[in-house]
């Protein structure tokens, strides 16, 4: 996983929290953060991608919104993209 919003920064009413928390391990940090590369992980984990295929950035768009988009952070219209590729 690439660049992204990190639970540091992506707090989310009790109700959204309470929902991930119950559905996705490690899911909730304090304050209703949301680590949502762990729910992705977990998401693909589940679709049969091995863990150890599984590399995930550091890096919060939030934390870091001069080199990178966060719509949290300006409300603007930018966007990341990614695409995954499956190889045999």
């Amino acid at each position: 996983f690439g660049p992204s919003i990190r639970e540091c920064c992506y707090e989310v009413g009790s109700d959204i929290s309470n929902t991930f928390d119950n559905k996705f391990k490690n899911s909730k940090t304090d304050n209703n953060h949301l680590n949502l590369q762990e729910i992705n992980r977990q998401i693909i984990i589940k679709m049969g991608i091995k863990p150890k295929n599984i590399v995930i950035s550091n890096i919060c768009t939030s934390c870091n919104n001069k080199e990178y988009f966060s719509y949290r952070k300006n409300r603007d219209s930018s966007r990341f993209g990614i695409i995954f590729m499956l190889r045999d």
